[in-house]
This record gives structure tokens, C-alpha cells and sequence, in this order.
């Protein structure tokens, strides 16, 4: 079976991500956002419980995040969380869709989200 999943961000991206992650079939037990305004509603049928630092107060232990903060323009913000959570011990795995294309030879780390259609092609970092 596979961990429960927790979002990090509420916005357009980490939608996009939550319908990834149900199509893989993981249970997404929620988000987390910093507008304090989304803090304690639903989207989709799934709670948005409070900033991140709600995830620092969970066990690492069969946890998994997914990385739900979008990055137009800059990734600075995306990475430092994703930093700081993973010295943490939390885990990031890969969600690739069943309908993207990712050559073997891809070099894709931790936290990849691979989205329906995309295709990663040979030797990409």
C-alpha cells in the first residue's frame, strides 16, 4: 500500500497535482498552504491543514510529500522548502503519469512530478 500524501501548496499547481496523484491511485490525506485563508477548508474533498510547518509536526514515517508550489519564473522558493523538508527526513517520491513518456536514460531525482503527456526525452537532468 502505498504512504498517505500530503501537497504542499493549495493553488492552481497543486490541483493539477492531486488529480495526478488520484490517478495514481495514493490516498492524499492533504495540503498544506500558507494563505491562511484556505486553512481549514477542502479542496476537492481534501482539508488544507494550516503552512507547512504542520507537516513538520508529523512523523517522517510513512509519510510522503508531493511538491504542489508552483515556480513561474523562479524556483528558489520550491527548492528551499523542498530542502528544508528532506534533511528533515521527509520523503518526495517520483509521480510520473501513466500517459507521460520518460526515456530511461533521464536523470530525474527525488520529487519529480511527471504530468499526463509530457515526455522526457534521452538524457535530460
Amino acid at each position: 500500500m502505498n504512504s498517505p500524501v500530503y501537497i504542499l501548496g493549495a493553488g492552481g499547481h497543486g490541483r493539477v497535482v492531486l488529480e495526478l496523484i488520484r490517478c495514481l491511485r495514493y490516498e492524499v490525506a492533504g495540503f498544506t498552504d500558507p494563505d491562511r485563508e484556505l486553512w481549514g477548508k477542502e479542496i476537492q474533498g481534501i482539508p488544507v491543514i494550516g503552512g507547512d510547518d504542520e507537516i513538520i509536526k508529523k512523523s517522517t514515517e510513512g509519510l510522503a510529500l508531493a511538491m504542489g508550489l508552483g515556480g513561474v519564473g523562479d524556483n528558489g522558493p520550491r527548492m528551499k522548502l523542498y530542502q528544508s523538508l528532506s534533511s528533515m527526513g521527509f520523503i518526495f517520491p517520483c509521480f510520473f503519469h501513466s500517459s507521460a513518456m520518460v526515456s530511461e536514460s533521464a536523470g530525474l531525482g527525488n520529487g519529480t512530478v511527471v504530468m499526463a503527456g509530457a515526455v522526457v526525452q534521452a538524457g535530460c537532468l
